[in-house]
């Protein structure tokens, strides 16, 4: 039982818990431990509080219809359309949409239970998805640092003549601003200016396109847009 007294075994625990991958006997046991142990009932806590507020700035989303015959296979005795019930709820689909941003924090190691050293909370959370909307990226912004994160899930296998640009793309106008030209590598880290700061206070989304070697040419994207996710303000 010692084991569930490191912070690496029982955050983890507590993550899978509120995002309800935690099932069946492994479960009922976390139950029994929060019951028991006070630290760990406070680990789930302030998951919940920290997460729980980004259902609410989640956009609605329809449930593609593969999903939707994916549930009639496997649960034959829904036979309602999609539209009806619950599984049509918007608190459900933005409920599976925050739990799936959740998820991308745990795996890609970004601030989760715990803050960053010296407590900062990033002022910014992106998920990147790729087209057919696997998340891909996972960009964080911090005002402590004045630096924004941008890490992949997988390293991207990038043709020598190639490179990766990220850009914010406006609320009102849909205008692209270049923020970086990425690295080659799983992780870039790039200063922000107070340009930079004002920009992503009126972004609506953040970007990806594969541009030439060296950045686009003409300051707007000119290759196909590869990741694209919303912008999502923890301040």
């Amino acid at each position: 039982m010692k084991r569930y007294q490191k912070p690496e075994v029982y955050e983890a625990l507590a993550a899978e818990y509120v995002l309800g991958t935690l099932t069946g006997p492994a479960r009922r046991r976390f139950v029994q431990l929060m019951e028991e142990r006070a630290y760990i009932r406070h680990a789930v806590e302030v998951l919940e509080q920290r997460l729980h507020p980004l259902v609410e700035d989640l956009p609605p989303t329809e449930p593609p219809p593969h999903v939707w015959h994916a549930v009639q296979r496997d649960l034959p005795e829904v036979r309602k359309p999609p539209g009806i019930g619950w599984l049509a709820s918007l608190g459900f689909w933005r409920t599976a949409t925050f739990a799936s941003l959740a998820l991308v924090l745990v795996l890609g190691g970004v601030w989760l239970v715990r803050p960053p050293a010296g407590g900062a909370t990033p002022a910014f959370v992106v998920v990147l998805n790729s087209q057919d909307h696997k998340p891909m990226i996972v960009a964080t912004a911090d005002h402590k640092t004045n630096m924004l994160t941008v890490k992949m899930m997988h390293k991207p296998k990038m043709p020598e003549d190639e490179d990766m640009q990220l850009w914010c793309i406006m609320k009102n106008t849909k205008k692209a601003v270049s923020m970086a030209v990425l690295s080659r590598g799983q992780e870039s880290r790039i200063h922000l200016t107070r340009a930079d700061w004002q920009a992503l206070d009126h972004t609506a989304e953040l970007a990806v396109s594969m541009e030439p070697r060296g950045g686009s040419p003409t300051g707007q994207p000119t290759g196909k847009v590869m990741y694209q996710g919303t912008v999502i303000s923890m301040l």
